[in-house]
């Protein structure tokens, strides 16, 4: 598998585990299809920052502070994903 078709299924995986990234027929999908707000949940993959990793990762030349940008993000969504799990 390529490095961006890894990134892919990451990505795929990462908001498949965020409530409300996939939309639905439910009171979140709702609030998706309605008028944009500040707090708005978005795909990963159209992140600005997974945008510089992915055209960085195509090139064949990542460099450090853009790793350092996705590794942070990647922290975030896992942050939100572990919060939604509870307490262990």
């Amino acid at each position: 598998m390529s490095a961006l078709a890894e990134l892919d299924a990451l990505l795929s995986r990462l908001d498949g585990a965020v409530p409300g990234v996939a939309g639905g027929e439910d009171a979140i999908g709702e609030v998706l299809s309605g008028p944009p707000r500040e707090t708005a949940v978005r795909r990963l993959a159209d992140d600005a920052v997974m945008q510089r990793f992915r055209q960085e990762l195509a090139a064949g030349r990542v460099e450090a502070v853009t790793v350092r940008g996705f590794l942070d993000l990647v922290g975030q969504v896992l942050d939100v994903v572990l919060a939604g799990r509870g307490p262990a």
